[in-house]
């Protein structure tokens, strides 16, 4: 357990004990080393309780955040790619749906390829995408989460939504797949698919901008949490599952390297970006929510969630369709 050693000038200073768990101990070690003041707060800036029950929390904070955003990826990943399968049997397109996304059989050359089927089917996973990470963003804005793994799972939808949807439209254009055949059809000339490029560069970075202050909304009110050291709770919390996933990602396609999927998850990156720049101006915002610290109940949503990932998973390598 943590003790505390009391200043009345200096305020709080926690320092672990023999029997504290080896986790938390490399975590306070690393912490201290680096940020030297990261464990030591005014008591009337930072209660000693909370302080101590946050050192105690941060590995399942990052955990927490390491789930949900393995779960929401691989349900998103499902969800849009089955909306793809579904409008292409109406237009009876042979296609299938597996670990490596959705593979249409039928040739872009067949009649089966209408002007209608190819904007309907190719369009469907973007759209479904865009939805799922708008109702996400929607949720964070309005409804006062009451559980960490709920803040998670909503925030990791609308990173990998808009990015599904916004950021696939950039890598079909640079690479000539998916979406870039409606734009082909519809005739679109290179400086219209240059210009949409950058709109969606740009649109992708406010949304970043959105999703980062709807996130601080409820970090800033987190007992570890300190302005001055975002950049590291940014990093534990979002940088490093985002990197776990794309690593699980890529391992699952191993021995093949697919650039249109790594420029795919590098979008990611100007979703991303604005949590390590945006000016924080929390204290006085109305956005300004209750973080709640995990609990039970975030252990049993944890387990539920992964439990639907390995469920899904498992379905897509017996491929659908």
């Amino acid at each position: 357990m943590l003790y505390k050693r009391s200043d009345s000038k200096k305020g709080v200073q926690l320092y672990p004990t023999s029997n504290e768990h080896p986790v938390d101990l490399l975590i306070y070690y690393i912490c201290q080393y680096h940020w030297p003041g990261l464990f030591h707060r005014n008591v009337t800036h930072m209660n000693s309780d909370h302080l101590y029950h946050s050192i105690k929390h941060i590995n399942s904070i990052f955990f927490i955040s390491l789930c949900t955003a393995l779960s929401s990826y691989v349900i998103l990943f499902f969800i849009s790619g089955y909306s793809s399968l579904y409008f292409a049997a109406d237009f009876d397109i042979l296609a299938r749906l597996g670990l490596e996304g959705v593979v249409y059989l039928t040739p872009l050359t067949d009649a089966k390829w209408t002007f209608d089927a190819l904007v309907t089917v190719f369009l469907s996973k973007p759209v479904a995408s865009f939805s799922i990470g708008m109702l996400a963003l929607l949720l964070l804005m309005f409804v006062n989460l009451k559980s960490t793994t709920g803040l998670y799972f909503l925030l990791w939808l609308a990173i990998w939504g808009f990015n599904g949807s916004i950021g696939t439209f950039i890598d079909d254009a640079i690479f000539g797949m998916g979406t870039y055949a409606v734009a082909k059809a519809m005739e679109f000339s290179f400086s219209v698919l240059l210009v949409s490029g950058v709109f969606s560069v740009y649109f992708l970075y406010l949304i970043g901008v959105i999703v980062g202050r709807l996130y601080f909304a409820y970090l800033y009110d987190a007992p570890f949490y300190g302005s001055k050291k975002r950049i590291y709770w940014v990093t534990i919390t979002i940088l490093l599952p985002w990197i776990v996933v794309v690593l699980i990602n890529y391992a699952n396609r191993m021995p093949e390297f697919s650039w249109p999927e790594f420029v795919k998850n590098i979008t990611v990156i100007i979703l991303i970006l604005p949590m390590f720049l945006i000016k924080e101006q929390m204290r006085q915002s109305v956005l300004l929510k209750k973080w709640k610290m995990p609990d039970w109940i975030d252990l049993l949503l944890v387990m539920g969630l992964l439990a639907t990932t390995i469920w899904i998973v498992f379905s897509l390598t017996h491929k659908i369709g």
